[in-house]
This record gives structure tokens, C-alpha cells and sequence, in this order.
């Protein structure tokens, strides 16, 4: 009796090399939906930083503003010292005692330098500068005056004569990723976010001045 030969089905290499390239693309097709995910997360986690730290950053600044010429028994001349575009330095009698110095915080000066925004107790310059929020790329001052001249909202500059006269800070702060997008080509690849808030001067004494 003769033995049946069976076929055997199996794969041709031509089968198998035609199922590693369909593979290849599949797999080629997932890796690159994972990145595309990595970086839509990463984009999301700097956005949300930024935020944070835009957030934080004006209002710690607001509230120390609003607070300037705080001067309850009106012995302490408090109010704004220094108003240029970027510094703003100003005194708040916050214990009340009639004098600038007595208490922490009261001569205070703001700027952003070297990637933070940076505060100052100038009665404790010794220690100078201290961050209050990092990765701020940049922060400008623009202070309101009475006007008549809607063109002209706010100036970068106020001379020492007329700092009495400030009614309003607008306050531009620009915040800046921690770490380089390179699908980012602007600002040697990091992405920035920029706030703008205007904060009133609680402790100024407004009178019916025109344009104001």
C-alpha cells in the first residue's frame, strides 16, 4: 500500500518578508502616534507650568502693589519711589507704626532677571534679589496717569515729580517652558506665555482729574 503524501502548507519566504514590511509599518505607525502623544503631553505639562507660574506670579505682585502709599497714620510718606518699565520699587507702612523699615517687606522693589521673577526688601538688600517664580522670561510696567489722551493709556516711565499722580499699574508678564520644544521654532525653541493684568492703587487719593 502506497503512502499518501500529504502537503504540508507552510510560509514562503517571500510571505515572510511581505508580513515583517507590513509590521514594520505597523509598528513604524504606532511609535509614531506614542510620540506624537508624548508630545502633545509634554506641550500640555509646559502650558500648565506656565500658567502656574504667570498666575503666581501677578498675584504676588498685585497684592503688594495695591497695598503701596499704605500710610494709616499718615506719618510714613509712603508710596511709589521708583517707576521705570523694569522696576518698580515702592513703600508700604504695613505695621503702621508711622516709619518705613520697621517691618519686613515694607520698601519693596520687583523685577525679572536671569529667568525669575524677583523681589526685594530693600531694608534687606544685603540678601538681595530673591525668586518668587521661576522660568519668567520677561516683565514690563506701565503705569496709568490721569489723561486726556485715550492714545496714550499708560507710559513705561514715570519721573520722580509725577509718581504721586500714578492711579493704575499695568502689569505684562511673560513666562517661559523649562525645557526646549524642538517643534518649536520661536525664542530658540521655548514656548512662552504672556499675561496682562492692571492693578489700582488702593492708597491713592483720587480726585475728579480729566480723562480719568
Amino acid at each position: 500500500m502506497k503512502a499518501t503524501l500529504r502537503d504540508q502548507h507552510g510560509f514562503t519566504l517571500i510571505e515572510l518578508l511581505i508580513a515583517l514590511a507590513v509590521g514594520s509599518l505597523v509598528m513604524g505607525g504606532i511609535y509614531g502616534v506614542l510620540v506624537q502623544q508624548r508630545n502633545a503631553y509634554a506641550r500640555h505639562q509646559q502650558m500648565l507650568e506656565m500658567r502656574q507660574n504667570v498666575r503666581m506670579g501677578l498675584d504676588v505682585m498685585a497684592n503688594d502693589i495695591r497695598m503701596a502709599g499704605f500710610d494709616p497714620t499718615g506719618n510714613a510718606a509712603a508710596g511709589i519711589v521708583t517707576a521705570q518699565a523694569d522696576l518698580m520699587r515702592f513703600t508700604i507702612d504695613r505695621n503702621g507704626s508711622g516709619t518705613i523699615g520697621d517691618a519686613a517687606f515694607e520698601d519693596v522693589a520687583y523685577r525679572a532677571r536671569s529667568g525669575s521673577l524677583r523681589i526685594q526688601s530693600v531694608r534687606e538688600k544685603a540678601g538681595g534679589f530673591q525668586a518668587v517664580v521661576d522660568t519668567i522670561q520677561r516683565l514690563r510696567f506701565c503705569y496709568v496717569l490721569p489723561s486726556n489722551d485715550p492714545r496714550l493709556p499708560c507710559v513705561p516711565q514715570v519721573p520722580a515729580g509725577q509718581l504721586q499722580n500714578i492711579r493704575a499699574v499695568r502689569l505684562t508678564l511673560t513666562a517661559r517652558a523649562s525645557h526646549r520644544d524642538p517643534q518649536h521654532a520661536e525664542n530658540d525653541g521655548y514656548r512662552t506665555l504672556e499675561r496682562v493684568a492692571t492693578v489700582q492703587l488702593r492708597n491713592v487719593a483720587l480726585t475728579d482729574e480729566p480723562g480719568w
